[in-house]
């Protein structure tokens, strides 16, 4: 069976292009051991044991284990008495906790993931998951993966697989993900025995996982040193449905990108100097807005207004995002310009440029996108408590 295990990895290992193009080359943590965690979890014992304000022990549910509190967290045994022996099953860290890597709740996710191996910093899987790292041989391995929501990174775990005979003990770090920091940190299951097939047949999938590559983590800067908004960021996308790009938006693609419109209405509008017509299609919380030339046949403009979380716009920003994460994404200096005006690259007027404006009811952020043919787009997002609920892409 270690014979077997060591070639299924190897294999998995030579097969992954993300893989074998991402190894670090700066020296990488080491992975996570079941060692590490038992010695780890002696230490949460003994705080539990010193700590005056120890809670009473108390049952989780009807046949179910015991939780000790403390100003640490809490502690899953499996008996009615905290004890320097007792087995600990689980335990849930608390603010100023430090985890087995020194990791505490508020740390952000760039720290997280640099205090564990991770064969993939750019992230490339699926829109929901994509693996870090797998390490080790029979009788343990150690796996990292992580769940998301698009951009949004909601869980990061490291599993450790330990063989004991026939079975294998399958024990996991977790951590709770929100707006990019850690809000919540557990060990689980240190005492769950698999069957060695089940085992086997996870770590296979969370290595199969480092082959997709369809879906990535924008990267972010809070420096501001990043690219300014680009032509190549104009993909728009969904979690279930197929993206497509701003410049090639249109009623069929919107279609197919968006689904079945809840609303599809043209109307013609002969008071300007050049006569056009207009065409409104809506879904819920994302609404586009074509301007035809009078015949309804050539488009001269579009303006795509999101106030939906379901659609990412231009790197993976939603509806939902914060101010800072934003900021972030793009090239960002903050020069201010006075009532309340900070230019964040160019010089405001002429594309390409990106403005923040405070206002009485938030803020507002405007990127502007000069195009090789003539065109311009303009991305406008406003916030409310820091928080994004409108964003709006017009190509003139």
């Amino acid at each position: 069976m270690k014979k077997m295990l060591s070639l299924l990895l190897a294999l998995l290992l030579l097969a992954s292009p993300a893989l074998a193009e991402n190894v670090p080359e700066a020296e990488e943590s080491p992975a996570l051991t079941y060692e590490e965690m038992q010695i780890y979890l002696t230490k949460l014992v003994a705080s539990a044991l010193a700590d005056p304000d120890l809670g009473t022990v108390v049952s989780l549910e009807e046949g179910g284990p015991m939780q000790a509190i403390f100003a640490g967290g809490s502690l899953q045994i499996a008996e009615e008495t905290l004890t320097e022996t007792t087995a600990v099953l689980g335990a849930e860290l608390a603010m100023g906790q430090e985890d087995p890597r020194g990791l505490l709740i508020g740390a952000s996710l760039d720290e997280l993931l640099a205090a564990y191996p991770n064969d993939n910093p750019g992230l490339y899987g699926s829109y929901y998951d994509a693996a870090l790292y797998v390490r080790g041989e029979q009788p343990e391995v150690t796996a990292g993966y992580l769940l998301r929501d698009g951009q949004r990174v909601t869980q990061v775990v490291h599993a450790v697989y330990f063989w004991q005979a026939d079975e294998v003990i399958c024990c996991r770090v977790r951590y709770e993900i929100r707006d990019g920091m850690v809000f919540a940190i557990s060990i689980e299951d240190m005492d769950k025995l698999i069957p060695q097939e089940e085992a086997l047949g996870q770590i296979n999938e969370i290595a199969a996982i480092q082959e997709n590559r369809e879906y990535f983590a924008y990267p972010t800067d809070e420096s501001g040193a990043l690219e300014p908004f680009v032509r190549e960021d104009l993909g728009l996308r969904t979690a279930d449905l197929l993206g497509t790009d701003l410049l090639d938006l249109t009623p069929e693609t919107a279609l197919e990108t968006l689904g079945e419109a809840l609303g599809d209405a043209w109307s013609d509008d002969q008071t300007g100097a050049v006569p056009h017509a207009l065409r409104q299609m809506d879904w819920e919380g994302i609404s586009l807005l074509l301007v035809y030339d009078e015949n309804r046949n050539e488009i001269h403009q579009k303006v795509l207004t999101v106030t939906s979380e379901t659609l990412e716009g231009p790197r993976g920003v939603r509806v939902g995002d914060t101010m800072d994460s934003v900021l972030n994404r793009f090239r960002h200096a903050l020069e201010m310009t006075g009532d309340g005006v900070f230019l964040l690259y160019g010089d405001g007027q002429q594309a390409p440029f990106g403005v923040l404006s405070y206002n009485a009811y938030g803020a507002e952020i405007q990127y502007a996108l000069a195009l090789e043919d003539g065109r311009t787009v303009r991305f406008h997002l406003s916030f409310t408590d820091g928080i994004l609920d409108e964003m709006i892409l017009t190509v003139v």
